[in-house]
């Protein structure tokens, strides 16, 4: 499919649905989720922004699974510019390192994420997100990591 209009309300929910199949996550995992339903949509490619989220889930839900508290939180919001995407998780985080390599690549200023130590869903998916002009974030605080995406739509809005 080519471009259309996509709210990712509606295509996280339906991520997160397809999530449950996993009996770990349904059941091991305490999921809160919260979408804005007042996001406005993108412009893309549904298939595309559905493997982004897809395997950033994956990735959270693996790390959530692998930590003795078994948390994940996913939201959506938006500002006057951005859709922003908040997904977050126990376990393991992001290093300083590949967050730096993640940032650089996003900016332009390095050609590939092949210096990161991260799944290689995970780097498919912030190749994806390049396209969108997307600002991606991995942070950690208070024994929670984080994930950060905030994707414009004013200038991709159809």
């Amino acid at each position: 499919k080519g471009e259309e209009r996509i709210n990712l309300s509606n295509l996280l929910a339906a991520e997160m649905r397809f999530a449950n199949f996993y009996l770990e996550f349904k059941h091991e995992i305490t999921k809160k989720v919260q979408f804005d339903n007042d996001l406005p949509d993108l412009k893309g490619n549904t298939a595309e922004l559905s493997l982004v989220f897809w395997r950033l889930i994956r990735f959270a839900m693996a790390r959530a699974l692998k930590s003795e508290k078994k948390e994940f939180f996913l939201e959506t919001l938006h500002d006057d510019d951005n859709v922003i995407v908040s997904i977050k998780y126990t376990g393991e985080a992001v290093n300083d390192d590949d967050n730096n390599i993640i940032n650089e690549f996003l900016d332009a200023l390095a050609d590939d994420l092949a210096r990161a130590k991260l799944d290689d869903g995970v780097l498919l998916a912030l190749v994806i997100l390049k396209k969108y002009s997307a600002r991606v974030r991995f942070a950690a605080e208070n024994n929670i990591n984080a994930i950060f995406l905030n994707i414009p739509y004013r200038n991709r809005t159809a």
